[in-house]
């Protein structure tokens, strides 16, 4: 387990690393339904998103968005995940996952910031949810499964 952990520590550090190094700074922008604000793909990308709500089993998934359109996925659940993503080039607040080479998921960024992001998607059978991330900013290791 604790294997598994460094190793996914390990690619996160180094698609962050890489992701970061031409990120420019950006100011947070915030959206409502009614509001079309392009979301920054900069504020997307270089962090490592830690799901926080829904409570529904999602909780504790991580997300990291490398600016080359590589998505890592992986929890404390599951082994990790290498997928495609890519932004709409006719809105810039919506982003299309690939897994498996068929659509898992289109997500329309309802806010970002460098600290937060909250992403409503929707799911390849048609439902839809919504997820509240956060930037991890500090150590994290999964708890050890009973």
């Amino acid at each position: 387990m604790r294997v598994r952990v460094w190793c996914v520590a390990t690619i996160a550090f180094g698609c962050v690393s890489l992701a970061g190094c031409s990120r420019p700074v950006q100011t947070p922008v915030k959206t409502t339904s009614a509001q079309t604000a392009a979301i920054p793909t900069s504020e997307v990308v270089g962090h490592i998103w830690r799901v926080e709500q829904p409570a529904s089993g999602f909780v504790g998934t991580i997300y990291i968005f490398v600016a080359d359109g590589t998505l890592l996925e992986t929890s404390c659940k599951e082994t990790y995940r290498i997928a495609k993503w890519s932004t709409d080039s006719a809105s810039a607040q919506s982003i299309q996952v690939i897994e498996d080479g068929q659509a898992a998921f289109t997500g329309t960024v309802l806010e970002a910031s460098s600290s937060g992001m909250r992403l409503q998607r929707r799911l390849r059978h048609g439902e839809t949810d919504e997820l509240k991330l956060t930037a991890v900013d500090g150590e994290f290791v999964c708890p050890d499964m009973p």
